[in-house]
């Protein structure tokens, strides 16, 4: 117990000494308010390890059972290291200037440190309380507290004041001036360029005006070529040195249709600062058109295609642990929101085009870093500019108009694909291809495999063909992520829900949860359509085989289609149903059938009619085998209407099971070649 704690204690001492230096006036030059604000919070937590420490001793005097804490308190002591960085890096003295421009606008940065640092607490203390209500989901939103927020906003006023009093002085640069500048003075520039974020809100959708004030300009013959990073059908990338310091250069191809493309890119990455989302740095427009962007590790696709070459962690079954994944999924939600709440849709989303950075400067790039609970790296969405324009050397796919690449392509835009027809923007919702694409890019870091050997047609993916999730991951991730890549675009929640939920199956990981990851959160599929606390899970019932599916909470069922056989081989082999969503149908459907089934189609007349109970059993079926190992599975089912009653269908004998009284307003469960296993979700009798 006391390594890990003590160590919290040690970095936090430290950070707090640092700020109380003498000295810091001369060394703290950038972001010195919300450094202070953050040590403050750091210094908190010191007094709640303590208690921590004293009850948990009580605890092991006592002999009272408590969940695992350890995992909770490693990631918050990487977070005050991260906080400890933060600091050492503003106190910067007479290199203010570099930082300034390296760093740009800190303050999401420190508000998601404050955040995390509060919520690593909880879920800390809440190992100590074994009630169901000591961790919940509401403690996720990602939100800072009224107060915190406040002192953050007035901190990061004062800090952004004080920088631009600085920069007003006379001239401040004389060592960075001549090398990185067209013949202009680089204070002047940025402070031309915070002046005009002041006052200045910048509209998305309009391309800015070339050499605009909101970006930073430099001459391009004073950024020397570096070691090739990668090239597209429109640009390349390369290594660069500025200010001293190592960047990412993309130059992109001469031509007029590229220079658009330029301007694209430079507009909607103009002001962006956000810790999951790459960061333009500075822009030049002389011979050569391009930016300057922050130089990251690699890809994550790369680092995935090193892994499936065994360059890293050889002996692991998986790139990351299930705690690092879900880490990794959050980050890039978090960017994704981010993008979503300029009114930015990404429209690209897929592992090339996120970028990955070592957390811990002093990581080695051969590591292993699939052991352990904290993810390693950095993750930051990118490449905005690729989802203007359609590229043909996009990997394992055509990029299409305004859409995205093939294998992340959600089924409403695939028909456009391999067409120069634009796609009607009635057709789809660009910020729900872009949880799509995010969906089958989870699904690439829980396996480490691509998303498909062979890409499906059309007709597969509107069909329901989707990579398959890895069968060791929790029924309450595989729901969301089912959730995300849902056929109906209506059903997929937004990133607000997405990282709220991701944070909590984080939250319950690191306290060893199990109960509560197994159950299906139909809260994500509720809180985008606005369904309260009134629908309730039944089941699941049946055996562990098979796929997890979950269809989510709809408005209605309007047919129920299914495929059965009798004893001795009793089973239900497939089941296809017909939703309703704000009046739109969609189909389901779920196991592949047995040849020989028999079939039953029930259509049930809205508003008229509704499902009101599903019942049936579950055993041992004859209809496939595993092995010698027996297979539990669905063997019958019955529909039961208000006005009727359909089947059973199936065989006899087993585990009966019914939903209970209630409208059925959606189905989960698992299926592969027959139904394996099925719950419902229910509104109860006096919420109908």
């Amino acid at each position: 117990m006391a390594t890990i704690l003590d160590r919290i204690r040690t970095t936090i001492e430290l950070m707090v000494q640092r700020l109380s230096s003498k000295n810091i006036g001369q060394e703290l030059r950038i972001a010195s308010r919300q450094c202070r604000l953050l040590a403050t919070k750091a210094n908190g937590t010191l007094h709640i390890v303590d208690e921590f420490s004293n009850v948990l001793r009580d605890a092991e005097n006592q002999r009272i059972e408590i969940l695992p804490w350890e995992p909770a308190a490693v990631e918050l002591h990487g977070l005050l290291k991260d906080a400890e960085r933060l600091i050492d890096m503003c106190c910067c003295g007479d290199e203010w200037l570099k930082v300034a421009i390296d760093r740009g606008n800190l303050k999401l940065t420190f508000g998601k440190l404050l955040y995390d640092i509060e919520w690593h607490e909880s879920v800390l203390c809440s190992s100590l309380v074994l009630e169901k209500n000591a961790f919940v989901q509401r403690f996720c939103d990602g939100n800072l507290t009224f107060a915190d927020n406040f002192k953050l906003l007035a901190a990061s006023k004062k800090d952004f004041q004080s920088l631009l009093d600085l920069l007003r002085r006379s001239h401040v640069c004389d060592e960075v001036c001549e090398p990185g500048t067209d013949g202009g003075c680089l204070a002047r520039k940025l402070l031309k360029k915070m002046e005009e974020e002041e006052i200045r809100v910048v509209v998305r959708r309009e391309t800015l005006p070339l050499q605009s004030p909101l970006l930073l300009w430099v001459n391009s013959q004073q950024l020397p070529k570096g070691k090739a990073l990668g090239r597209g059908s429109f640009a390349k990338v390369r290594k660069t040195t500025w200010l001293g310091l190592e960047y990412a250069k993309k130059v992109f191809n001469s031509g007029s249709v590229h220079q658009v493309i330029f301007k694209q890119e430079v507009t909607v990455m103009a002001g962006l600062d956000h810790p999951n989302v790459l960061r333009i740095v500075c822009c030049f427009a002389d011979s050569e058109l391009g930016i300057v962007m922050e130089l990251m590790h690699k890809s994550l696709f790369d680092v995935l295609n090193d892994f499936r070459n065994k360059k890293y962690a050889p002996g692991a079954v998986t790139p990351f642990s299930i705690t690092q994944a879900v880490d990794l999924m959050l980050q890039l939600a978090e960017g994704v929101r981010y993008l979503h709440s300029k009114h930015l849709a990404h429209r690209d989303i897929k592992s090339g085009n996120v970028l990955l950075q070592f957390a811990d400067p002093k990581h080695g790039t051969t590591e292993p870093w699939s052991n352990g609970n904290t993810c390693p790296f950095i993750a930051k969405v990118a490449d905005f500019g690729l989802t203007k324009i359609k590229n043909t050397s996009t990997h394992r796919g055509h990029q299409t108009l305004m859409t995205g690449t093939r294998p992340w392509m959600a089924p409403e835009a695939y028909k456009y694909e391999w067409t120069d027809e634009p796609t009607p923007s009635s057709r789809y919702h660009p910020m729900k291809l872009d949880v799509y694409g995010f969906g089958i890019m989870c699904c690439e870091i829980l396996s480490g495999e691509e998303p498909y050997q062979k890409l499906p047609s059309y007709a597969a993916v509107k069909a329901g063909e989707r990579p398959k999730l890895p069968d060791y991951i929790p029924e309450r991730l595989a729901a969301l992520i089912q959730l995300c890549w849902h056929g109906n675009p209506r059903m997929r929640p937004v990133f607000t829900t997405i990282c709220t939920e991701l944070r909590f199956i984080k939250g319950l990981l690191l306290r060893g949860d199990q109960e509560a990851l197994r159950n299906i959160a139909i809260d994500v599929g509720g809180a985008s359509m606005n369904i309260g606390d009134e629908v309730k899970v039944r089941g699941p019932w049946g055996g562990g085989g098979g796929s997890p599916f979950f269809d989510g909470v709809v408005t209605s069922i309007k047919s129920i289609s299914v495929w059965y056989m009798k004893n001795p081989m009793a089973c239900i082999s497939c089941v296809e149903i017909e939703y309703e969503v704000n009046e739109r149908s969609f189909f389901v459907t779920h196991g592949k059938g047995i040849r020989g089934s028999k079939y039953a189609q029930v259509k049930i007349d809205e508003p008229n009619e509704y499902v009101i109970e599903i019942e049936g059993s579950y055993g041992v079926t004859a209809a496939v085998t595993v092995g010698n190992a027996e297979v539990v599975s669905i063997l019958s089912l019955a529909i039961r209407t208000n006005l009727t009653k359909y089947g059973p269908f199936g065989g006899s004998g087993g585990t009966q099971f019914s939903s209970g009284e209630g409208k059925v307003v959606g189905v989960f469960g698992r299926s592969d070649m027959i139904i394996d296993q099925i719950g419902f979700f229910t509104v109860a009798p006096e919420a109908m």
